[in-house]
């Protein structure tokens, strides 16, 4: 976990770090993993985020752990977006790009990442 190794340089000791990471809720299929994971060791389960946590010298005092309907809320308000911007602009040279962007996204999300993808925030300090 990278942004602990960045974070942990401007922390007080015993200060507390709130990390936001995916993790896998559920085996992904091979076509999520390649696209969210493609060096494939990005993403562990909630087990093995514990133990990149605790293998930085990092102890897990809380976690929030985002809901499927909290991933459906941050999927679906970029929908709108994207339809207004192609709205605005359908001339554009990038429109096609973009349309087909939004729909390959959509595609993806709801019939795989959606039940493979997890997010959480992790409140965490040094072992003492």
């Amino acid at each position: 976990m990278a942004t602990i190794d960045l974070l942990q340089n401007w922390t007080q000791p015993q200060g507390l770090l709130a990390v936001g990471e995916p993790f896998w809720a559920d085996d992904p299929t091979p076509e999520v993993k390649a696209i969210h994971d493609p060096d494939g060791n990005s993403f562990v389960d909630l087990g093995g985020t514990l133990d990149r946590i605790t293998s930085h010298g990092y102890d897990l005092i809380e976690m929030l752990i985002a809901s499927p309907d909290d991933w459906d809320r941050y999927q679906a308000e970029m929908w709108p977006n994207l339809a207004a911007w192609l709205d605005t602009n359908p001339d554009h040279a990038l429109a096609g790009e973009v349309r087909q962007g939004w729909h390959d996204n959509q595609r993806s999300y709801l019939h795989n990442a959606r039940r493979s993808l997890g997010w959480g925030v992790f409140v965490i300090r040094p072992s003492t």
